[in-house]
């Protein structure tokens, strides 16, 4: 992997007021897309360039021994770019086709610990390595993006991925440290306990929008506090047991995932 990283311009652009100007020239099609799908042009850029540069280092740490765990379970990801920048604290990142090339992009103030560098910068990459295979899976408009099929495939391969490359168990690849384990396991009952109902949803609105199913909005609803992964999880891990690698996983169609959730629930009981 090619890293870029902006950090240390914004950290300059903002001792001189300028990061509204200055600061987006540093790579346009980046923030052109950060600011039509994940923040509002219009909020202001994390600041704290304490903590901005401490975690920077963090995440510039682990970066190596995460590539080196791609390459151990044989996923090449020399072809992939990544992009270390400082964002307005709404997303952990994603991977976009930028400029003609895949990157992975990282918001520096997203990874406030090992843990969650491990667990959603390994995430992210699988995204970049996913669309880079499959290229129709990427959304360019908002509706692509919420788009409930794309996300079921998408986001249960990329936690299943970081699953298997780290050889952590279900909690980490779902929230690393965001939530503690008495918090876990109260949130895996609960799903448990709606699963049923999840997966009809999930297939009453295959074709339309994800609402909050893969958002953490409210903990007091599980359909609204990352539900999503966790079942796309499950079905991927399902798929998992029938595939000799991850390049037939990341094969796998939507129609294909589809069909095998209406196999196993009926979305009418």
């Amino acid at each position: 992997m090619r890293i870029k990283n902006l950090v240390a311009s914004f950290i300059e652009y903002a001792k001189r007021g300028e990061t509204k100007g200055r600061y987006y020239h540093t790579f346009p099609a980046l923030f052109d897309h950060y600011f039509l799908f994940w923040a509002d042009k219009n909020l202001p850029f994390y600041d704290d360039v304490k903590t901005i540069q401490k975690q920077t280092d963090l995440i510039l740490g682990h970066l190596s021994s995460i590539e080196n765990r791609f390459k151990k379970h044989g996923l090449d990801t020399e072809a992939l770019r990544v992009v270390l920048f400082v964002g307005k604290n709404t997303t952990n990142g994603h991977a976009a086709l930028l400029d003609e090339e895949w990157w992975v992009w990282l918001p520096v103030e997203a990874y406030a610990s090992e843990f969650q560098v491990n667990t959603f910068v390994t995430h992210e990459i699988l995204h970049g390595l996913h669309y880079q295979r499959h290229p129709k899976l990427f959304f360019r408009t908002r509706k692509q993006k919420y788009l409930l099929s794309r996300q079921v495939i998408t986001e249960g391969l990329a936690t299943f991925g970081s699953m298997t490359v780290l050889g952590v168990d279900r909690q980490q690849a779902l929230w690393a440290d965001y939530l503690s384990d008495m918090e876990y396991i109260t949130w895996w009952k609960e799903y448990k306990n709606q699963r049923r109902k999840i997966a009809n949803y999930i297939l009453q609105n295959w074709n339309t929008d994800s609402k909050g199913l893969f958002e953490a909005n409210n903990p007091k609803d599980i359909f609204n506090f990352r539900a999503g992964y966790a079942f796309a999880l499950e079905v991927i891990e399902a798929f998992s047991k029938k595939t000799k690698n991850f390049d037939d996983l990341f094969e796998m169609s939507p129609s294909l995932i589809e069909s095998w959730i209406r196999k196993h629930y009926n979305s009418t009981s």
